[in-house]
């Protein structure tokens, strides 16, 4: 029934509002832990300007223009206000980027719900509200938009779409106002204020323009011979001028010859590129349509077209592409809805579909071409299933919700870890070498270090000539002190041509370090700061050089350097903790661990069982039982725990326990035996002769096929027994 009555319409609309947004939650519930990944690092995590730690206009001035891709002012500003309420805790980015979402819902839902009332649709459907509301909940929650929600640096997707809709909304509100003319000048201006937001969010708001023309022209009034001619040449000499501008701004004076350029780092040429997108529309058409799980990827591995018949697909797609507009056309008279979705869809994938040098396919550059085909979906099968029964219609549109909504749900359980994600990408696409090195990063992270090599070496397998694969091989090695084959991993990043050098001289810097050569240390830090004066975890590595080197004030100005530019870096305050401990500054060690705890970027079992030694130092047993035990329980085969909660039940009394933790630690592979010996050595030193026997006796049972050093040192210590007691009769 359609909804006439004013109060009606209000509660509709309402109710219209609180289903989109308690829709959105309960879909995406799931997704607010969802770790930053791949271009989230070098667009948001590594970017030193959205940092902020006050709103002052000249911070929020940096953070829009120094950032990674200065032209995307807009979504700077976000990420940077972002980070000043939630630091680098991923569940304030999910938060704003889920109601960045429903706010856009929100906008489509009145965008469809105008568009099926306007007088050249009359009669497209029975209950036009019903039906803007039910094409609106099928865009919110098809999975495909988990690539532009969960994803976090594609807040950009959302925002530029969320600001070009509501552009669009003005400029439709103010053509159909019978208000006084200042009040529609204000509506246009409106109009074209979001449109410039649109832009500093992402740059294919630049279509814009010839958008607003084309709803004009297949909605609000039909063209006639004396007007069209002159505002489509307008509108499209004003996108292709934003387009100039936009290429102006990115690449220079010479945009082609920059564009071209752009080539070089890619495996595909501009001519492949153009051949191979007809293909990707289909594609995108057929992930629409049909969202499968098997489907769904963050990185597809997209066959490449070399010639219009290489594959053969092409020169088919290039018909489709031909027969669609010759479509566009031919419905534009008695189905104009269906026309215009698909120039909507066309239309806003043009500009990431042209000879620009990016990937050749991603799933996010669907949120907004899609919209438009959903409504025309909606409406025609809500046409075809009333024809046999009014609750047909509803009970289709409501099961293919809920539908989408498992569907989506169950995408963002693989996006729930980077292991998962990469895993998925893995599974999809073998022949990738970037779904295999980014999972090998993911287990390195994990600790998984067996699983990360191959995965690694698989990518270098496939790709020898990337720097990304060598450059994470070199941390693995490091981690595992295979220093040699972490130099030379380095060496071999840096010889490529995509080296990230600032990462490599760091990453040589801690090799170097760990291999006690601190002045090439210094070195290779110092030319990792020339490159990049803003990374923060050089200054941390170079104050722990310092640090090491007995230069504690150098050491501990380095590192307050690194929290200066980087206030979340966890890998700085676990490193200044460190150094307050050797220092025997206690309370300022436990202080700055905590703190490392409730941040990214650090070894967390590291730090409780730091946390644990600077509370037994302290004479805090039970909580330096705590702490160790959860570095145990993060990692069980963390060895260095098993020693710190052995020491604490010494001092506590409790040497059965104390023993007990000792004896786990030489069944994973600490070197007990050779601990006792060294302890035992150093209590004969201090005359503490018992003790040292209760170690050396410990030692033997452990291992009595190899107890020839330790009964040498029992038997001098139950001589030196012996000589302090003459009265007593030793016994081994």
């Amino acid at each position: 029934m359609l909804i006439t009555n004013q109060k009606l319409i209000t509660k509709f609309n309402a109710a219209a509002i609180g289903c989109i947004v308690v829709l959105a939650f309960l879909v995406y519930a799931n997704s607010f832990k969802a770790p930053f990944v791949f271009d989230d690092f070098h667009n948001i995590v590594e970017s030193p300007y959205l940092r902020i730690q006050n709103l002052s206009p000249d911070k929020l001035l940096a953070a829009a223009s120094h950032s990674k891709i200065s032209q995307r002012w807009v979504a700077n500003l976000s990420f940077a206000v972002t980070y000043y309420f939630f630091g680098q805790d991923v569940w304030g980015y999910h938060l704003v980027n889920l109601l960045i979402h429903i706010m856009t819902g929100i906008a489509v839902f009145f965008l469809f719900r105008l568009t099926l009332h306007q007088p050249l649709l009359a009669g497209i459907c029975k209950r036009p509200d019903e039906i803007a509301l039910a094409a609106t909940l099928l865009w919110l929650v098809h999975p495909i938009q988990t690539n532009t929600v969960t994803y976090i640096v594609q807040r950009m997707t959302s925002m530029a779409a969320f600001f070009e809709i509501s552009a669009l909304l003005s400029y439709i509100h103010a053509r159909l106002s019978s208000a006084n003319p200042t009040k529609k000048m204000a509506m246009f201006g409106a109009s074209l204020l979001l449109a410039i937001l649109a832009l500093g969010c992402k740059e294919n708001a630049a279509m814009l323009p010839i958008m607003v023309l084309a709803y004009e022209y297949f909605f609000i009034s039909e063209p006639n011979r004396h007007t069209s001619l002159l505002r489509i040449i307008i509108c499209t000499a004003l996108s292709l001028l934003l387009i100039f501008i936009l290429a102006w701004l990115y690449y220079g004076e010479n945009p082609i010859a920059a564009i071209s350029a752009g080539y070089a780092e890619r495996n595909f040429t501009m001519t492949e590129r153009l051949l191979t997108q007809p293909r990707v529309v289909f594609f995108y058409l057929w992930l629409l349509f049909l969202p499968l799980p098997s489907h769904l990827n963050i990185n597809h591995d997209f066959i490449i077209s070399h010639s219009l018949f290489a594959p053969p697909s092409t020169w088919f797609a290039f018909l489709g592409l031909a027969g669609a507009a010759a479509l566009i056309v031919y419905l534009f008279k008695h189905h104009r809805l269906l026309a215009f979705a698909l120039f909507w869809f066309l239309g806003n994938l043009i500009i990431e579909s042209s000879i620009i040098p990016l990937e050749i396919i991603f799933e996010h550059r669907l949120y907004l071409p899609s919209m438009f085909l959903l409504l025309s979906a909606a409406v025609y099968l809500a046409q075809l299933l009333d024809r046999y029964h009014p609750a047909a219609a509803k009970a289709t549109i409501i099961i293919l919700i809920t539908l989408l909504s498992f569907a989506t749900w169950q995408r963002n359980t693989v996006w729930a870890t980077s292991t998962s994600l990469w895993n998925d990408v893995v599974k999809k696409s073998p022949g990738l070498m970037r779904g295999h090195a980014n999972l090998g990063k993911a287990l390195l992270h994990e600790k998984r270090f067996a699983e990360a090599e191959s995965e690694l070496r698989k990518a270098i397998e496939l790709d020898p000539e990337s720097s990304y694969s060598y450059t994470n091989l070199a941390v693995l090695c490091e981690k595992q002190n295979r220093l040699d084959e972490a130099l030379a991993m380095s060496q071999i990043a840096l010889s490529k041509k995509d080296a990230d050098q600032v990462k490599i001289h760091h990453n040589l810097g801690i090799v170097f370090f760990k291999r006690q050569d601190h002045q090439q240390a210094l070195t290779e830090l110092n030319i990792a700061l020339n490159l990049n004066p803003d990374y923060s975890d050089a200054y941390v590595t170079l104050g722990a050089v310092y640090g090491k080197s007995g230069n504690h004030i150098k050491a501990e100005e380095l590192m307050l350097k690194a929290i200066t530019l980087d206030p979340g870096n966890g890998y700085a305050y676990q490193n200044i903790g460190s150094a307050y401990e050797r220092q025997n500054r206690l309370e300022e060690a436990k202080a700055a661990f905590l703190k490392a705890l409730q941040l990214p970027n650090i070894d967390p079992a590291k730090i409780h069982n730091n946390l644990g030694i600077v509370y037994w130092r302290l004479g805090d047993f039970q909580q330096s039982i705590n702490h160790a035990r959860a570095a145990i329980d993060l990692e069980p085969d963390y060895l260095d725990a098993y020693i710190t909660l052995a020491i604490t039940y010494e001092d506590m009394g409790k040497q059965d326990k104390a023993f007990e933790q000792f004896r786990e630690a030489w069944k994973k592979g600490y070197p007990m035996i050779r601990a006792y010996q060294t302890w035992a050595r150093e209590l004969l030193q201090e005359d503490k002769v018992d003790k040292a026997i209760s170690y050396l006796n410990e030692a033997i049972a452990l291992s009595p096929e190899q107890a020839d050093e330790s009964r040498k040192l029992l038997n001098q210590a139950l001589a030196r027994q012996a000589w302090k007691n003459p009265q007593e009769k030793p016994t081994p």
